[in-house]
């Protein structure tokens, strides 16, 4: 039938085709498989904007080059059609439907008795920057785990840090907060978003860094001599900032969001403080606990409420008063619990699980998992009726008595800044899209939110960062939940012109998937330090997190014998290990395939 037409309509009629229609076409018509092949480019191209995987003014070159500072799991591809093909099997292995690589690192000393506090993943590097336990800040090649950079534990302590476009903030020995840059942005002159950066501030300016800075930065320097030229710089860093009195002192909390720093200072309890990072400059005072900055709202997450403040423009009224959106809930947790959409497993049919189904593959410390094992799927479903039945009906709570606040325990909010998500200890996921839509009055949260019982208490929420589509949780009994916003995003059954999409509909396709193997009993509430696994990131082909390796190793391996029908070695208990309580820095990548 295309050849009826001339080259332009037939390709025009093939750009409306998903690869799927596509291929099952090329099957059945000898005559569009000539005229795929002719123009494989073109017709491959026009697919890779069908499904959103680029801009449809993207050339393949800037495709290949955006993508290659994210990990590199476009490396080598020199065709639209294996930028698509590389596409769709990573997007099948999000969904558990391909293969998942886990496995671990080790970081602190060599017996295994530190362990990770926090860390953060520089995709354009490949590096993890990491504290340990003890103490110690350790920057590490995201291939090997090799040591490319290191600063003592006589000089940064046990302390979260921050990294954002290359800027590594920590807290300072000496009760202010340091800045450091990547040295090779300095040395290289490399722009940030567009705008050149001057490393290090120097004085009068209060935030110029200090002499102690630079004796720590040749001590690095010196101790980890590079042993290749052309990757000397990488992993490494130097001082840019120092931010101490007047502003700061004993800093509190602080968070970091290029080209936003802002922190809570003991020399200014009730309010949080917006620096510039390039410039080291106040911004602004916000009179306020856990926050989140963003380009143009400031997230500050109470247990009682989420406030959300336009920071940019005026955030106070003619008597000196913040002003800000609030989310806030008048029902019992239990109430909310009930009342909000649920989740139900998803069954993957036995016909599809036996052709995914294959031995795992170990590689060192990297195991290749199928999806159907690694990755258990979730979809949202309404709260039964006769639940709602039940709230309704419940009795009034006597004047007096104590109310349960939600516990919100994190909010953040989206790369572009639109949208933004919180949880509370009790188990609740709130889903707000476009929320600068209840600063003009258009709506109210309780319109526009979306709840849901995730049946497990949670304590911690961090988005992607480079799209808005992914945002990992994490649980108290430190099992890993991965949301989806949008499942159907770049496999759409019928897809809708841009101009016809509501904001209502943002979140209407939600699917929540929860990382088998990274779930064990033994951690939680019953380790035996107590002490939280800090620290997941979520990159765009992977989940980092801090876990434990050797119980990862021992779920993938008790699995494998449980599949085979094999007895345990004499010398292998058939109980699951229990974990020591120190953390490794662990992941479960889905770019196996690539």
């Amino acid at each position: 039938m295309l050849s009826l037409f001339p080259t332009d309509i037939s390709l025009y009629i093939l750009s409306f085709l998903s690869l799927h229609d596509l291929r099952s076409l090329l099957l059945v018509s000898r005559e569009t498989h000539h005229l795929v092949a002719d123009n494989e480019s073109t017709v491959y191209h026009q697919a890779a904007v069908f499904h959103k995987f680029v801009s449809i003014r993207s050339s393949l070159e800037d495709a290949l080059q955006v993508e290659s500072r994210r990990c590199g799991w476009l490396e080598g591809a020199q065709s639209w059609k294996e930028l698509c093909r590389r596409w769709t099997e990573l997007e099948r292995n999000w969904d558990g439907r391909g293969f998942v690589h886990e496995g671990g690192h080790q970081v602190g000393d060599s017996n295994g008795m530190d362990g990770v506090l926090h860390f953060k993943v520089d995709e354009e590097q490949r590096t993890i920057v990491a504290v340990s336990r003890s103490g110690g800040l350790t920057v590490r090649a995201m291939e090997d785990n090799r040591i490319l950079w290191s600063l003592g534990n006589d000089y940064i302590f046990r302390a979260r840090c921050e990294l954002s476009k290359g800027f590594l903030v920590f807290p300072s020995s000496r009760h202010g907060l340091e800045i450091w840059r990547r040295t090779a942005d300095v040395e290289l002159g490399s722009d940030v978003i567009g705008e050149t950066v001057l490393s290090p501030i120097s004085g009068p300016s209060p935030a110029a860094a200090l002499d102690f800075q630079f004796e720590a930065s040749k001590l690095a320097a010196s101790t980890h001599p590079s042993v290749n030229s052309a990757m000397r710089l990488r992993g490494q860093y130097t001082p840019h900032a120092y931010l101490g009195h007047p502003f700061v002192n004993l800093v509190r909390i602080y968070r970091l969001r290029f080209p936003v720093l802002a922190l809570m200072s003991a020399l200014d309890r009730n309010a949080v403080l917006i620096f510039d990072v390039c410039e080291g400059v106040l911004l602004r005072r916000v009179s306020f606990e856990a926050f989140h900055p963003i380009d143009k709202y400031l997230s500050v997450c109470l247990h009682s409420a989420v406030f959300m403040v336009p920071w940019r423009t005026s955030a106070q009224d003619s008597e000196g008063r913040t002003r800000a959106m609030v989310l806030a809930e008048t029902d019992l947790p239990q109430d909310l619990q009930d009342a909000s959409m649920q989740l139900r497993k998803v069954t993957v049919p036995n016909h599809h699980i036996s052709t995914r189904h294959s031995d795992c593959r170990v590689d060192g410390n990297v195991a290749c998992v199928p999806g159907a094992d690694a990755v258990e799927q979730f979809e949202i479903v309404p709260p039964s009726a006769s639940t709602r039945l039940a709230n309704n009906s419940q009795a009034l709570v006597p004047i007096g008595a104590h109310r349960v606040p939600p516990c919100f325990v994190s909010a953040r909010m989206s790369p572009d800044g639109r949208h933004f998500a919180a949880v509370t200890v009790f188990g609740l996921l709130y889903l707000v899209p476009n929320f600068a839509r209840v600063e003009r009055g258009a709506t109210s949260f309780s319109e526009i939110t979306t709840r849901i019982y995730m049946g497990e208490w949670l304590r911690d929420l961090v988005w992607e960062e480079h799209q808005q589509r992914r945002l990992v949780m994490k649980a108290a009994s430190e099992d890993i939940f991965i949301v989806n916003l949008d499942a159907s995003f770049h496999f759409p059954r019928e897809p809708m012109p841009y101009e016809l999409q509501d904001d209502r509909d943002t979140f209407a396709n939600v699917r929540i998937s929860h990382l088998s193997d990274f779930s064990n009993p033994t951690l939680g509430w019953a380790r035996e330090r107590g002490v939280a696994f800090n620290g997941v990131q979520l990159t765009r082909t992977a989940v980092w997190m801090v876990w434990d390796r050797a119980l990862l190793d021992d779920t993938v391996r008790r699995r494998e014998h449980r599949r085979r029908q094999r007895e345990w070695e004499d010398n292998e208990s058939t109980e699951p290990r229990s974990s020591p309580g120190n953390g490794s820095l662990c992941f479960a990548s889905f770019a196996a395939g690539m």
